[in-house]
């Protein structure tokens, strides 16, 4: 059988591939955006696959201006957390 590399011939990268080593341990990005009612928001979080660990999680806001209006943010890596929602208890 004859090898190629994949890069070449194929016109993509293997850059990024999870069998190259260097990789093993970088973070993967990952962020959807979900509407709810009239209201659209996005979700993301980066993970390091290798150990199944959560590296980063936001939460967004996209107005209809299209900002982005911060709901909370953790980041785990330097152990913060900013959560922008208030919550009422009842009296």
């Amino acid at each position: 059988m004859l090898k190629r590399p994949l890069s070449k011939d194929l016109g993509h990268t293997i850059k990024y591939f999870k069998g190259n080593v260097e990789n093993k341990n970088k973070n993967s990005y990952f962020e959807f955006e979900i509407k709810i009612k009239d209201k659209y928001y996005s979700y993301g979080f980066e993970a390091i696959l290798n150990s199944s660990s959560i590296t980063s999680e936001w939460l967004m806001e996209i107005t209809p201006d299209n900002a982005q209006k911060e709901i909370f943010v953790r980041n785990v890596s330097n152990g913060t957390y900013r959560n922008s929602i208030i919550i009422f208890s009842p009296s």
